[in-house]
């Protein structure tokens, strides 16, 4: 399995950061590995709701995110699974220190399937150098800056 995780500090408030983030079509925006997205069905923030994702990779690859948890203004976690990999990304928002703003955690976990997984120890180096784009990413889209 591969793993990222990063904490964010934002000016957005808890309400208007879980809104930003539980609305999947909002990565093309900060994640570079994400061309394009949609919504499908049901509404961002919602269990539920399934995004149409196209990847930036030369194949253009589209998983499809289900909305699994939704917990507004705190928790959300979404899902894609395929024949070759399952992805669960999970975005936790707590409130800023004193009140003000807030800090977006997000930990993506990718799992290969089947006679992939003898691929992990390749793809999590991989996955982190995305990580570390889609995180710098972000931290502009938020208008913050990682913690120490």
């Amino acid at each position: 399995m591969a793993r990222y995780s990063t904490r964010i500090a934002s000016h957005l408030t808890q309400p208007e950061a879980f809104r930003y983030m539980a609305d999947l079509r909002n990565f093309p925006r900060w994640d570079p590995g994400v061309r394009a997205a949609r919504l499908l069905e049901g509404d961002p923030g919602v269990p539920g709701a399934l995004f149409e994702l196209t990847l930036s990779n030369p194949t253009r690859t589209v998983l499809r995110y289900r909305t699994l948890e939704a917990l507004a203004p705190r928790r959300v976690v979404v899902e894609a699974t395929t024949w070759a990999l399952r992805s669960v990304d999970t975005v936790t928002i707590e409130e800023g220190p004193g009140g003000q703003g807030s800090v977006v955690s997000y930990d993506a976990a990718l799992d290969l399937r089947g006679p992939l997984r003898l691929g992990d120890p390749g793809l999590r180096l991989f996955f982190e150098q995305l990580g570390d784009r889609a995180a710098a990413g972000l931290a502009r889209a938020l208008s913050g800056a990682v913690p120490a």
